[in-house]
Parts: C-alpha cells; sequence; structure tokens
C-alpha cells in the first residue's frame, strides 16, 4: 500500500511539472521511451485534474499510448488532438479505439487516417458502423463491435458478404449492431460465422437461428468457439407481423415458434461445446434439457417471459443437474414460480440478478453481487436483508427504497463488506442518506441515478459518487447484459 501511495505521488509530480511546461522544449519527447502503463496512469491523473488538453499532449504524442477515449473531449479538442498525433507517427502503439463519443461530423477524414497509422490495433468500439474497408491496415483486430442502426450494419455487411476481407478473418469478438431480434440480423450472423472461425462473441445478436441454418446447408462436422453467446429472438422488438406469419396472433406464433426453437437450441448447444455465458429465452422445458450439455456454462440469464410450463419436474430436475456448475444467475419475468424453489439448485452462486419477479424467499451466505428491480417491498427487504456479504448491490425502479426501509435493512444486515451501491432512482430524503453513508463505511463507489441530489456535503474520504452511467461500466450484470465496453 505504502508503494502504491509514493506511485501516486510521483504521478502527480510529473503532472504538475507537465502543467508548468517543464519539458516542453524537450527534443526527442521525454516520454517515448515511459512504458506504456505509466502514460495511461498519468493520462488517469490528469483526467482527474480536469487538465486542459494542452498540458497532457506530450503524453499523447510520445508513440506509447495504447488506449484512446474520447468520452471526456469536445470536438474542438478531438481534432486538434488527432491532428498532433498523426504529426507525430503517435498512433503507432494504439491497440485499443473507444469511438463511442466521437463526433464523426467533423473529424471523419481524420479518423480515417488514425485506422490507416494505427497497424498495431486489436479493439475497436463504434457508435456508428464504419465502412470495413477502412481497417485494411489492422492486421491485429480481435475485437470490432459497433452499437450502430440495424439497417446501417446490415447494407455494409451485404457489401463484403461475398468478398470477405481477410482482416476480419482473425476477429474474437465482432458485434456488427446493437441488438435486433433472430430474424432480421439471422443473414449476418451467417455470414460471420461462416468466416470468423475464432469468435468467442457476438455480441447481443442470437446465433441459435444462424447457427441452425449454417448446419443443414454443411456436409461437414461443424464446431464453433463461441464462449458468450445469446439464444432467443428478442420478442419484445421482434416485429408483430414477423410473428404472426407463424400464425393468426402473435401468441400463436409464439406458440408456433416453441418447437422450432427448442430444435435450433439443441442444434446449437450441439455445435457450441464451449459456451461459458448464455443468454436465453425460456419458452419450455424442452429449450432447458439440451443446455445440460454445456459444461463449461457459468453464468446464465434467463428470460420467462413467454414460458409454457407444462412439466415442472422436468425443469427442477434441469436446475439440479445443472445448478452446480453456475457462479452468475440472472431470471427474468418469472412470475409464475417460487425463486427460492429455482434458487436452492444453484449452491455456488456468487452473483445474482432478479427482475420481475413475485416470490422472492431465499438466503445465500455466498452472494456477493445482487441486481434487483420492479420487486415489491417485502421480497426486496428479504433479499437484501439476507445476502449478508455483498459487495455490490444495485436497486432499480423500486418506489419503496425509503428512509423506512433502509432503516429496516441496517437492523437485520449491516452492509459491512458493501463496496458499490447504486439506487435508482433514489427517495432517500437527505437525513436517510446521511445514516447510509454513515453506517455503511466500506462504501467505495455510490451513484443515486442521473444526479447526486445531495449535493457536496455527502462526500466522506474514499468515497466516489458517480453518474448513473459510470456506475454501469462496474455493475456487474447491466456491464455484461448491456455490452458495454469490455463486456460479452
Amino acid at each position: 500500500m505504502a508503494g502504491q501511495g509514493l506511485y501516486r505521488l510521483c504521478l502527480q509530480k510529473i503532472f504538475n511539472f507537465l502543467v508548468k511546461g517543464i519539458w516542453n522544449s524537450c527534443v526527442p519527447n521525454p516520454f517515448s521511451n515511459i512504458p506504456p502503463k505509466i502514460i495511461k496512469d498519468l493520462i488517469a491523473t490528469a483526467e482527474s485534474c480536469s487538465a486542459r488538453m494542452s498540458d497532457c499532449l506530450m503524453l499523447f504524442t510520445s508513440g506509447q499510448l495504447e488506449e484512446i477515449d474520447f468520452s471526456y473531449l469536445n470536438s474542438r479538442e478531438t481534432r486538434y488532438l488527432l491532428l498532433a498525433m498523426l504529426r507525430e507517427n503517435a498512433l503507432r502503439n494504439l491497440r485499443y479505439l473507444n469511438l463511442l463519443y466521437f463526433p464523426w461530423e467533423s473529424t471523419y477524414t481524420l479518423l480515417k487516417a488514425i485506422l490507416q497509422n494505427s497497424p498495431k490495433l486489436e479493439r475497436i468500439y463504434s457508435l456508428e458502423f464504419l465502412n470495413i474497408r477502412l481497417l485494411e491496415n489492422c492486421k491485429n483486430l480481435k475485437t470490432l463491435r459497433f452499437f450502430s442502426d440495424f439497417r446501417n450494419s446490415f447494407y455494409h455487411m451485404r457489401e463484403i458478404s461475398l468478398d470477405y476481407p481477410d482482416y476480419l478473418k482473425k476477429l474474437e469478438v465482432f458485434s456488427p449492431t446493437l441488438w435486433d431480434d433472430c430474424f432480421s440480423v439471422c443473414e449476418m450472423m451467417e455470414t460471420i460465422l461462416s468466416n470468423c472461425p475464432n469468435l468467442t462473441s457476438v455480441g447481443m445478436n442470437d446465433t441459435s437461428m444462424a447457427i441452425s441454418n449454417i448446419a443443414k446447408e454443411s456436409e461437414l462436422p461443424l464446431r464453433f468457439q463461441l464462449r458468450k453467446c445469446f439464444w432467443g429472438f428478442q420478442s419484445s422488438i421482434t416485429n408483430d407481423s414477423t410473428l404472426r406469419s407463424y400464425g393468426k396472433s402473435k401468441a400463436e406464433g409464439i406458440s408456433k415458434l416453441r418447437p422450432v426453437i427448442s430444435k435450433m437450441i439443441k442444434t446449437a448447444v450441439s455445435v457450441c461445446p464451449y459456451v461459458e455465458e448464455l443468454i436465453i429465452d425460456v419458452f419450455d422445458e424442452d429449450c432447458l434439457q439440451y443446455l445440460c450439455e454445456l459444461k463449461q456454462l457459468n453464468f446464465l440469464k434467463m428470460n420467462f417471459l413467454h414460458y409454457r410450463c407444462r412439466h415442472k419436474s422436468r425443469l427442477f430436475r434441469f436446475l439440479s443437474y445443472i445448478g452446480s456448475r453456475i457462479k452468475h444467475l440472472s431470471i427474468d419475468n418469472c412470475k409464475h414460480l417460487p425463486i427460492s424453489a429455482i434458487c436452492d439448485y444453484f449452491p455456488n452462486l456468487e452473483s445474482l440478478q432478479i427482475i420481475a419477479t413475485s416470490k422472492a424467499r431465499l438466503n445465500f451466505e455466498n452472494i456477493k453481487r445482487l441486481n434487483i428491480s420492479k420487486i415489491d417491498r417485502r421480497n426486496a427487504s428479504f433479499l437484501i436483508s439476507n445476502c449478508s456479504h455483498l459487495t455490490e448491490l444495485y436497486v432499480e425502479d423500486m418506489s419503496c427504497f425509503d428512509n423506512e426501509f433502509l432503516y429496516g435493512i441496517l437492523r437485520n444486515n449491516s452492509l459491512s463488506d458493501l463496496k458499490m451501491l447504486g439506487i435508482s432512482p433514489c427517495r432517500l430524503s437527505y437525513t436517510g442518506a446521511k445514516v447510509l453513508l454513515r453506517t455503511v463505511i466500506s462504501l467505495k463507489i455510490i451513484t443515486f441515478g442521473r444526479y447526486n441530489i445531495y449535493g457536496e456535503k455527502m462526500n466522506r474520504g474514499g468515497l466516489k459518487h458517480v453518474h448513473i452511467e459510470k456506475f454501469y461500466e462496474n455493475e456487474f450484470f447491466i456491464s455484461k447484459l448491456h455490452l458495454l465496453p469490455g463486456n460479452f
């Protein structure tokens, strides 16, 4: 710890010298031989001090920068920075490029220059779908994730489907769109899965339908390397007319699709034996029985929105078989099954997310992360009170979280291990929030939603108040299921 404190002190001292311009006249750049990790930490120090771009320009032009994140730069600063880096050939070691907040309108030409001068790029995240041809010089690319509109992605993917570039075939993560229903993305997924043998994830895009189609056409045995999958058809966004094409109504369409989906899941399991993390829409017990073959599965999210319970004993038999493998579990729309009956079969859980359920009765000593949403007061109180070793807690869309609710929790559970807490929206009074921070002294990160409604008076040493979006980057389930950079 003492060494870390000294390191941070040195970083701050160096940053102070940068602000004073001590090295401005030095040639070559004195930071050109500093290890990338130190450069990264110096930039983080500058950010924490709300530094001007000119104060840390030498760090960006050192040629040792491995990551660029434009989230804290405005359009003018971005253009100034990129011109300086291109002029100094400072992109030669760049490995990670985050374009989620990139000002496209004013700097697209510069972006093309970046991609052409960053031969070591491994990861790109972007709101817009890039012209794939611009990546020709990025031979080491492993992760390419776009959060763009489906139509835009589909148009570009169709262009390259007949002449798939070699430099994309090494990709391990390729998500061409944020998410869409399986009917829309099927053709796109077939192209990607057929051309990228090393893929471990395609984000929140269904692969079961595409895999089923590929298997029907293939004369050779198939084996995919996928580790993270979504199998389902995103019924909340699937066009009603698409579902009605299978029946007279949306409900009838879903009913007729059940056996088809079960067969697709069976095929997907047979050719994807390495899946570790799975999100699945559960329609009946047949959808689940095949998952028993996934020996490496440890993260499971089950959405029971369209679940039709025919053989409850088969469901529990599946849970008893697979439960001991699962460390991270998310259950959504499980209104007709008692959560306790399900969770009893998962003795090794470390993380639990429960959304929209009416029956919650469980007690897990091992639970370290709890994420609950749209649960009534009694069940929410029971859950939080009985998870005594929580390190992360996120409560969303629960109007019951007021002073009285908090005091009841603290009487039963001191939350002595809690490091991260998110309450959105928060209905604690100023007094309630003060009691919370005074009692739970282990807290390191907290958010009360989009605004810190209690102001600077709530600050204390070692505690960081963050915006809800920043909290999402660290919350276990949200970062996984919402595909924030670095996850899924």
